[in-house]
């Protein structure tokens, strides 16, 4: 009998259809962040994350990351050319003569050689640059026919002044001089790829996870804490990459200046990308994709003029200032509780209704000590979660807050928190704006700003090497496809840029990278 029914146990058992998880729906959002639409690139797991840093591997021009079945799908770095146009025009008629440019070019080169041509810094510097997927030999055989060209009936002189070859081995030193200029916190990048290679649902920010499309494709670089996608209602998305220290940037502004993203051959995109705060660049794309919010402080320190320290915390909007209605400042003789969130009733709270923030959000609360003094602290109680410095706090546990401090509450981002010693000092300080950041064009063409600060008699050795360069060029040219085209001498006198490039190499892991620019040795006297 026992027998008999574990058999018609087991039968039952088999018959029963195995136990699935119900789908979680899409775009909905969960305790750990929203998350996205199944086959969206960047957003799939797979089985178990690749746990060794994915390296770029060079075809000639064409540079791809991934081995496994999805390499053909992985978005990878093609070096391209970028032809550095002088225009001379009286009337400003730049689509007519973008037009006729990349008619001419096209005839000369092949018919898909002409990428695009960038004409945002025109008004500027009276130039266009021209991005071009074709060989080095092939621009040097048509050069001479644009020294210079007639265009739009004689009315517009073209003239191609310069050549940046992103393949070239001479790209990357140079690159190294212009690093950082003003010698910024960078320890994140803001990357813009079309919406059609992230995601396809729109005006929404999700978190890549660890081993998808985009958290590996930022890994090239380097060592990866946080990476956002922020896609909105425009044709590009941003990819925002937290680091894990400055040589992550410096590492992706060396590989992709003056390349291109590409998808397939015939599918390319330019880079733009940005270098600075991880928690300003967010903050920044996230303004894309949220409603615009205000926020409004109570006054909070009348009653008294006595000893810091005085903490203030206000918002920060790109190139916006914030008004002094939406400045909070805790003082000590103040509330000891003072309570953030969506409701009227906090202390400080957000006025708009669509944002994502609580009713009652968080809790800001001072603490004194014998040792430490008075001290400020954060706690989260919201259902959204409150995050310190792009960290996600626990929610109830109390978190101390420090000078320089940025705050975000759910999707509404950024409050900078400042510490005084007085009130006086606080009220005269003046409030600032988005920090600064490192924007980086498509086409470099700032890397012939630097000049040589070699002896002369290094200089008129140098010059006697790329002489013998350009006569080699010479003879190489018709068999080595990648010959380089010459630098153009420019208007001052500097020396020719020209040599047979190699394949940009993959940095080596043991070769430190400076955080910082990268400074030239004085010349001896």
């Amino acid at each position: 009998a026992a027998g008999a029914s574990a058999k018609a146990r087991g039968a039952r058992g088999a018959a029963r259809p195995p136990f699935k998880a119900k789908p979680r729906p899409t775009g909905s959002t969960g305790p750990t962040g929203p998350t996205v639409a199944a086959g969206d690139l960047g957003a799939q797991l797979p089985s178990e994350a690749a746990a060794a840093r994915p390296t770029l591997k060079y075809d000639r021009r064409w540079a791809t990351w991934r081995k496994d079945a999805d390499a053909a799908e992985a978005v990878g770095l093609v070096a391209v050319i970028w032809a550095d146009m002088r225009i001379e025009m009286e009337d400003l008629r730049l689509a007519p003569l973008m037009r006729e440019m990349k008619e001419l070019l096209c005839e000369q080169l092949g018919e898909e050689a002409v990428v695009s041509i960038v004409d945002e810094h025109f008004l500027q510097l009276h130039r266009l640059f021209v991005c071009l997927l074709a060989s080095a030999e092939d621009c040097q055989r048509i050069w001479d026919t644009w020294r210079p060209r007639k265009l739009l009936s004689g009315a517009a002189t073209v003239t191609w002044r310069d050549t940046i070859d992103a393949g070239s081995s001479r790209l990357v030193p140079r690159l190294k001089t212009c690093w950082n200029p003003m010698r910024l916190d960078m320890d994140g990048m803001s990357l813009e790829i079309p919406s059609k290679w992230a995601t396809k649902e729109v005006n929404k920010a999700v978190k890549c996870m660890p081993g998808s499309h985009w958290h590996e494709f930022a890994r090239i670089f380097g060592e990866v804490l946080e990476v956002d996608l922020v896609a909105s209602h425009s044709e590009m998305a941003q990819l925002v990459v937290k680091f894990a220290d400055s040589s992550g940037a410096y590492a992706a502004y060396k590989k992709l200046s003056g390349r291109c993203l590409y998808k397939s051959q015939k599918d390319l995109s330019l880079i733009r990308v940005v270098y600075g705060s991880y928690a300003i660049l967010l903050g920044k794309a996230l303004r894309s994709v949220t409603t615009p919010w205000s926020c409004q402080a109570k006054d909070l320190t009348a009653g008294g003029d006595g000893p810091g320290p005085i903490f203030e915390l206000f918002p920060v909007r790109p190139g916006e200032q914030a008004k002094s209605g939406e400045v909070l400042r805790i003082v000590p003789w103040g509330p000891a509780f003072i309570t953030m969130g969506k409701s009227r009733k906090c202390d400080f709270y957000v006025t708009d209704d669509t944002a994502g923030v609580s009713n009652s959000h968080a809790e800001l609360q001072l603490m004194q000590s014998r040792a430490a003094g008075i001290r400020l602290f954060i706690s989260d109680i919201s259902k959204n979660g409150t995050w310190v410095n792009e960290h996600r706090l626990p929610k109830g546990a109390l978190r101390e807050l420090k000078d320089g401090d940025q705050l975000r509450l759910a999707d509404v981002p950024r409050f900078v928190l400042r510490t005084f010693e007085s009130l006086q000092q606080c009220q005269r300080a003046p409030i600032p704006v988005d920090g600064p950041e490192f924007k980086v064009p498509p086409c470099p063409y700032f890397i012939k700003k630097v000049k040589s600060t070699s002896h002369q008699s290094k200089q008129s050795k140098q010059s006697k090497q790329e002489a013998s360069h350009l006569s080699s060029l010479k003879d190489l040219k018709g068999t080595n496809a990648w010959a380089e085209v010459p630098r153009v001498p420019e208007d001052d006198g500097t020396e020719l840029w020209a040599e047979v490039p190699q394949l940009p190499e993959e940095d080596s892991p043991s070769e430190p990278e400076p955080p910082g620019p990268v400074m030239r040795k004085r010349a001896r006297r």
